[in-house]
């Protein structure tokens, strides 16, 4: 049997494995998979076929380098159930199985953050038409606030401090752009934190913690290997 076919025994996985369902998945939704420390990110999509006691078969909509024992985020493209931690067990070019190492709702904070430059821009969402015709590259009001932009990041979320704009729950209207892209790219997210800060000013009073709901493929690709640059330098010293 071909390596790459070849299903991991639980003693290989990363972590341990977690005996239960996956909490909002059904046959039939659409994944998206995030991989980022395996030096070049992936990102894939699929369909769950099934999901049952603590694994979930998944067919690819494309091909990809992801492999048995690759360590990823699933999360679902609609809704607000939970993102998942997994790992996979067995991979072939079309299907993947991977069982759950862990799993939380979207108001945690599952996947590390690091700190860099991010050119943020954002408001408060106020509709769903609103947040369509953002996406659509439509200009919408009150897109203004503009915080520093040394913060904290990853290719799900971001953390920044800022005077208190917003609250937990709200979905914001965002454009951002990394080092070396000249290229902004438009995304809504939603708060999943907003913290006062002990020592704030005049410039900043609150620290505010948000995941992407909606965000382009090339955005997060794009933030995964700003991950792995950030994270290069940080062992080079």
């Amino acid at each position: 049997m071909n390596d790459h076919h070849r299903p991991l025994s639980s003693s290989s996985l990363f972590g341990e494995q977690v005996d239960e369902a996956f909490a909002g998945l059904s046959a039939g939704d659409t994944v998206r998979l995030v991989h980022t420390s395996g030096g070049v990110p992936v990102l894939a999509y699929a369909q769950v076929v099934r999901a049952e006691r603590g694994n979930v078969y998944l067919a690819l909509t494309a091909r990809t380098s992801l492999d048995a024992g690759a360590r990823v985020i699933l999360e679902p493209t609609v809704g607000d159930a939970a993102r998942h931690i997994v790992a996979i067990i067995a991979a072939t070019e079309r299907t993947l199985t991977a069982r759950i190492i862990s799993a939380a709702n979207r108001d945690r904070r599952e996947y590390p953050r690091l700190s860099g430059r991010v050119d943020v821009r954002y408001g408060v969402c106020a509709s769903e038409a609103d947040a369509a015709a953002w996406m659509r590259g439509a200009e919408v009001t009150g897109v203004d606030h503009a915080p520093s932009p040394w913060m904290e990041f990853s290719a799900t979320g971001l953390a920044f401090e800022d005077r208190d704009f917003t609250r937990q729950g709200q979905d914001l209207l965002m454009d951002l752009r990394l080092p070396g892209h000249r290229t902004r790219w438009r995304c809504v997210a939603r708060v999943i934190r907003v913290l006062p800060l002990p020592d704030a000013d005049a410039t900043a009073t609150h620290r505010v913690c948000v995941n992407f709901e909606q965000i382009p493929s090339e955005a997060t690709i794009a933030l995964a290997r700003y991950t792995i640059r950030v994270q290069e330098a940080l062992m080079e010293g």
